[in-house]
């Protein structure tokens, strides 16, 4: 096996998993009927 160093307290990570969180909650309009 092989594994990666902690990541530590890297802000470019904590952002890109926010806006991925953020993005996954919001609502997704579908066409009905179309």
């Amino acid at each position: 096996d092989v594994l990666a160093d902690v990541l530590g307290p890297a802000p470019v990570v904590a952002r890109v998993l926010l806006e991925r969180y953020d993005a996954a909650r919001q609502p997704v309009i579908t066409a009905v009927g179309a």
